[in-house]
């Protein structure tokens, strides 16, 4: 959470809440929230659905509240250090009000800031849900940043915090769930990982051993019709990572990494160069902790990243 005026340059990181809210008059009431999530090794063309989730209700004395939710491109900030003058894609907002879409504090709105929908918080406190799979599915980093504000996107649209104020709960409330990003995720979420437990170890390995020469799409990593050497070097490069909240699986730390025959060798110099070096891929850690929610065993299934 950041707030605008005289708190620009104060940060907010260990709060227990998350605020989206207007104050008419004082800017320094003014509240916008980030949240960051890091998929790690997740190939994300294989999320097949991802829902942000928030504990959250109004805080004001209306009905109902809409906070505004927007997907960030840049990921350049840290929960100890942001402010609102740091802070992505925020413009300065200090006008006595905020009552018409010409005093909009959101920057770049369709060019780095996307809008990808809303939340509706009520009096009591409740979960809410939006679906955000285009952005994520498109997303190419493993950080993914979103923005919730509650700015005028129509005219005539009342912020007041007295009336709408979005109050959601951060990971460090403890009694409600802190923010989370449900994945869904298909059977090539993690490369390499052929039997699809959520981690890349030996037993992948052997799968693969087993099936090359074969068309067996259960070890063709690459998804080009046949089990080759290339889909040992995806395996290779990628041995040793996890999705996060799964264990990691049999190490090869210590021990020699297997090297596949030298006809399979030829090949995959010709194919690929044969990028394998005894250097492995650190284990990619999420920001934020994950829980799997069904039998990591499964070849789809959802995980929440929190």
């Amino acid at each position: 959470m950041v707030k605008s005026g005289t708190n620009a340059n104060s940060n907010f990181g260990t709060s227990p809440n998350l605020f989206a809210k207007n104050d008419a008059a004082d800017p320094a009431a003014r509240n916008v929230s980030f949240i960051k999530f890091n998929t790690g090794a997740i190939n994300t063309d294989a999320v097949q659905q991802a829902i942000l989730q928030v504990n959250g209700q109004n805080a004001g004395s209306a009905s109902q509240v809409i906070g505004h939710v927007y997907a960030i491109d840049s990921n350049n900030w840290n929960e100890p250090t942001i402010t609102w003058n740091n802070a992505p894609d925020l413009k300065d907002s200090l006008s006595a009000a905020v009552s018409s879409i010409s005093d909009n504090f959101i920057d770049d709105i369709g060019n780095t800031a996307h809008f990808v929908g809303n939340l509706t918080g009520i009096a009591s406190s409740r979960t809410l849900s939006i679906d955000v799979t285009d952005y994520v599915h498109d997303h190419p980093g493993q950080e993914i940043t979103f923005l919730i504000a509650r700015e005028v996107r129509f005219d005539g649209e009342n912020v007041d915090d007295a009336i709408t104020s979005l109050q959601m709960a951060s990971k460090e409330r403890g009694t409600s769930p802190g923010p989370q990003l449900l994945l869904t995720l298909g059977a090539a979420a993690l490369p390499g990982d052929y039997d699809h437990n959520g981690v890349v170890d030996m037993a992948d390995y052997d799968i693969w051993r087993q099936n090359v020469g074969t068309s067996n799409a259960v070890a063709d990593g690459n998804r080009d019709g046949v089990v080759d050497a290339a889909d040992y070097v995806l395996w290779r490069s990628n041995q040793g990572t996890s999705l996060p909240g799964i264990a990691s699986g049999s190490s090869l730390s210590g021990a020699a990494v297997p090297e596949p025959s030298t006809w399979l060798l030829t090949i995959s110099l010709a194919i690929a160069g044969l990028a394998v070096s005894s250097a492995r891929q650190d284990r990619l850690c999420g920001l934020h902790r994950w829980q799997p929610v069904q039998p990591p065993d499964l070849p789809c299934g959802s995980f929440p990243l929190q």
